[in-house]
């Protein structure tokens, strides 16, 4: 899968009225939002120039877009500083498949 697949299809599930992505639509979104194509499930602020505080709301943004808002909910997000990490607060919250 690439970014326009992304962006022309959506193949995540439904739950609850909210279209979920998968781990790997998740990282695309995050790598378009941030202009970094290698982005991916080790990125982190440390190793990924883009991720930045730009980058942070850039990410907060495609999260809030994808989850109908509901990522804003969660506390630990803005913290979040690794995309691993973040694929697990969203997994543990019920976002992501």
């Amino acid at each position: 899968m690439n970014c326009q697949d992304l962006k022309g299809n959506h193949h995540g599930s439904i739950r609850k009225g909210i279209a979920m992505l998968n781990e790997q639509e998740l990282l695309i979104a995050l790598g378009i939002a941030i202009e970094d194509e290698s982005f991916n499930i080790d990125s982190s602020t440390e190793m990924t120039e883009n991720w930045d505080s730009l980058g942070q709301l850039a990410i907060l943004a495609t999260l809030a877009k994808n989850t109908e808002g509901k990522s804003d909910e969660i506390e630990e997000i803005p913290k979040t500083q690794s995309a691993k990490e973040l694929i697990e607060i969203l997994r543990k919250n019920g976002l992501i498949e």
